[in-house]
Order: C-alpha cells, then sequence, then structure tokens
C-alpha cells in the first residue's frame, strides 16, 4: 500500500509541475512581442501617431499618405512577381543576355521600391510642425527596425 500511495504522489507532482510550466509558457508568449515587433495594435502607424504627437488632422493626413504608400509598393511587388517569374523561365530555356537584363530590372524595381519608401517618409516629414521636428528626427532612426523584416532566429545547421 505504502507503495502505490508513493507512486501516486509522484504522478500528482509531475501532473502538477507540467500545468505550471504550460501555464508559464503560454503566459509568456502573451506578454512577449514576436521577434522585435512592436505589440499587438502598435504596429507602425500607431508608433509613428504616438511618437510625433500627431493631432487628428495630422493622423487622417498621414492615412491617406498609408494608402498612397501601399498602393505604389504592391503594384511595384507586383512587377518584381512578374519580373522573377520571366527569370525563372531562363532556368528552363537558358538566355543568357535575357537573364542579365531581367536581373538589372529586378535591381531597378527594387530601388523604385526603396525611393517610394524614402518619399513616404518625406512626407510624413511634412506633416509635421515645428514642435514635433525633434520627434521625428529620433523617428527617423527608428525607420529601419520598424518598417524592415522581422528578426528570425536562423536555425543551427548540423
Amino acid at each position: 500500500m505504502r507503495r502505490e500511495k508513493f507512486i501516486s504522489f509522484i504522478a500528482l507532482g509531475l501532473l502538477v509541475s507540467n500545468l505550471i510550466m504550460v501555464f508559464y509558457i503560454l503566459k509568456g508568449r502573451e506578454q512577449q512581442p514576436a521577434h522585435g515587433m512592436p505589440p499587438p495594435g502598435e504596429g507602425p502607424r500607431a508608433i509613428i501617431i504616438e511618437r510625433l504627437h500627431f493631432n487628428n488632422e495630422q493622423a487622417a493626413a498621414y492615412e491617406l499618405l498609408i494608402h498612397e504608400h501601399r498602393r505604389a509598393v504592391n503594384a511595384s511587388n507586383e512587377r518584381i512577381l512578374d519580373i522573377k517569374n520571366k527569370l525563372y523561365i531562363t532556368l528552363v530555356h537558358p538566355d543568357e543576355h535575357l537573364r542579365d537584363s531581367l536581373t538589372d530590372a529586378l535591381a531597378a524595381e527594387q530601388r523604385s521600391i526603396e525611393m517610394v519608401h524614402y518619399h513616404h517618409f518625406e512626407d510624413i516629414h511634412k506633416l509635421c510642425k515645428p514642435d514635433q521636428e525633434k520627434d521625428f528626427e529620433h523617428l527617423a532612426e527608428d525607420f529601419t527596425r520598424l518598417f524592415g523584416p522581422p528578426k528570425h532566429p536562423r536555425p543551427r545547421v548540423r
């Protein structure tokens, strides 16, 4: 009888410790943002409005800028996909000249996207009032982090 109680006690202890561990894992996921990303609801839009202290009028103008920016970037991304499709066909039907011109076109389209981003930031800067200039300077230092791809840990190669 003592042995059965001992095994039951150990089993109960393991069950409780596993439940506590699952609770802490789930709780930790809710509290931590994913790999450098802002917490939910605090994307770049909200961060910019908050950090630049935009009033309602500035925020509305910024919304219009976001819409135009997304339209331009999406159009460029569609062109990039089209160029990439043509490029990868050269794997089946090799054409060195076509491959080189398509990679040049990809580079030009990527440059175009970067200029769209740059002009978008310029437009945001134009929305700022004189007392918001310092805030914009500090924010500009974070643009790459805010708008760059999320950092994912690289898997270890064995």
